[in-house]
């Protein structure tokens, strides 16, 4: 599956923060706007295997190990 502009621009910058961390990244826990969450960082979260939790997900987190 072709990645849009939207997801491409959000795997690019998580892979930047990966790179600049100085321990491994394991999760991420987001408040931002559901549609961004759900549309890119689960799904980037996903291909990763990282754990993930935000804003929208309220009694249940997303655990992908």
């Amino acid at each position: 599956m072709l990645a849009n502009r939207s997801q491409q621009k959000a795997t690019e910058a998580m892979e930047r923060i990966r790179t600049r961390l100085p321990f491994p990244l394991l999760g991420v826990d987001s408040d931002n706007d559901p549609d961004f969450i759900y549309a890119n960082l689960l799904r980037y979260c996903e291909e990763k295997k990282l754990n993930f939790s935000g804003f929208g997900l309220t009694r249940r987190t997303t655990k992908l190990t």
